[in-house]
């Protein structure tokens, strides 16, 4: 938030829209994952969870801004975070399993997403009730935040600050050494389906947090606020994960075509360009 706490009327209008838009984007994603068998599980699995996310994330923010000046909204505060960091975890999972397979050639394991369920739920819920214990979440004009002085402001730098940047930069060393990697095969599915679709969803989560971890990076470290109208922007871009998912996944043609019932054919295990992360893997090892 801006250093003062406070947004304008017009100001919470308008995120408010991107938020509820996100809001039932990302349930309808999440129920065409659930309901249409039209993504391999390892791509279903990771979207439905973020779209989750996205949900909580898009429905806390908006509860936040509006009953701000009626209730203390720091446990809306609380599930916000959770669904904010979760989304983080997932994009390093995306990465990572890309790694093993384009680059160390090893077989993806279904069995290591059960570890990062509970590395993105159980594990962060747990972690993030503990400015809570400690009281280190504080009102601040109309809002609850994390308190960024004295010992309490432990949690700001342990939850947030240094875990943006350390999972940023590891995200994008994989990313950059995958791209270096690609580029010199000469497999063009395997090119099309980790540049338009392994990297999408990772990026897309850089994009949306790096801005708010700098702007909140530069209020912490040099008390100097950022401008209102880039906090806007931040809560806004914030708010629009769920629709950036949204436009992500009926840019891809053989979902919208089966959408849009033009095709006969069940298009399971079937993603970019009719090429499954599953068709990558067998590509890559044999």
């Amino acid at each position: 938030m801006s250093c003062d706490g406070n947004i304008s009327l017009s100001s919470t209008y308008i995120i408010s829209a991107f938020c509820l838009i996100s809001f039932c984007l990302s349930i309808i994603v999440m129920l065409i994952c659930l309901l249409k068998n039209i993504l391999e599980s390892f791509t279903s699995r990771i979207i439905i969870c973020m779209s989750i996310n996205d949900a909580v994330c898009s429905l806390s923010l908006f509860l936040y801004i509006i009953l701000a000046k009626f209730m203390n909204n720091c446990i809306l505060l609380y599930s916000f975070y959770i669904g904010f960091m979760s989304n983080y975890v997932w994009a390093l999972y995306i990465a990572i399993t890309l790694r093993e397979i384009i680059i160390n050639k090893s077989s993806h394991n279904a069995n290591y997403f059960k570890y990062w369920l509970i590395l993105a739920y159980p594990f962060l819920i747990t972690l993030y009730t503990m400015p809570f214990i400690t009281g280190s979440y504080l009102d601040k004009g109309e809002f609850c935040m994390l308190a960024e002085t004295g010992i309490q402001s432990l949690w700001l730098y342990l939850l947030f600050i240094i875990p943006f940047y350390i999972f940023t930069i590891i995200i994008l060393i994989i990313l950059a050494n995958i791209y270096f990697v690609c580029r010199k095969t000469d497999k063009n599915p395997l090119k099309t389906i980790v540049i338009k679709r392994g990297y999408i969803y990772p990026l897309l989560v850089l994009i949306i947090i790096v801005p708010e971890s700098v702007a909140r990076s530069i209020e912490t470290f040099t008390n100097y606020c950022v401008s209102g109208d880039f906090t806007i922007f931040m809560l806004v871009l914030i708010s629009s994960h769920g629709i950036l998912n949204a436009i992500t996944l009926v840019s891809n043609e053989n979902i919208r075509r089966f959408l849009l019932n033009k095709s006969n054919t069940t298009i399971e295990n079937i993603s970019v360009e009719g090429y499954s992360f599953l068709d990558m893997m067998n590509d890559v090892l044999t």
